[in-house]
């Protein structure tokens, strides 16, 4: 008897065993087993495991085979026995103002951390900000940056 899963490892969502895999996520193989039975056509032992990395689990395509505990693994099987690997993603490191040469994509982008309210005081350009606004509006989270714009808009007007 076979216990483990697959484990995403991407940091990002796909589509793959007919259904959509969340970052972090894990399938048991016995579910893919009893999905995959009748195109695989054995029985549920290592040479499934084979089979699953060959044709649907290569290696390198972010998601890993974890094996917990099995009778035989054979050679031909590069899972991975017991080791958990954990999806975080990297924090977004904040946007470096290089004198005047922020895009308004850029602008509508900042999140607080970047001190939005330095980095838009030394914008002088009205349509990049106009710009930056129409970006920003109806998104959530950026009421305070719209604020902001604004102040600057009428600063400039």
């Amino acid at each position: 008897m076979i216990d483990g899963y697959v484990i995403n490892n991407l940091g990002r969502s796909k589509h793959i065993f007919k259904m959509s895999i969340t970052p972090g996520k894990r399938v048991p193989l016995v579910d893919l087993y009893d999905m995959y039975k009748t195109k695989y056509g054995g029985e549920f032992d290592a040479d499934f495991l084979v089979w699953l990395e060959k044709t649907k689990v290569p290696p390198g395509s972010g998601f890993d085979i974890v094996v917990k505990s099995i009778d035989d693994v054979p050679e031909k099987v590069s899972a991975k026995k017991e080791k958990v690997v954990e999806v975080v993603e990297p924090p977004s490191a904040p946007i470096k103002f290089s004198g005047g040469k922020l895009t308004a994509r850029q602008i509508a982008d900042l999140k607080i951390k970047d001190d939005p309210k330095k980095l838009i005081k030394e914008v002088q350009s009205i349509h990049k900000l106009r710009r930056a606004l129409s970006l920003c509006k109806g998104r959530p989270g950026k009421e305070i940056i719209t604020k902001l714009i604004h102040g600057r808009l009428s600063e400039l007007s």
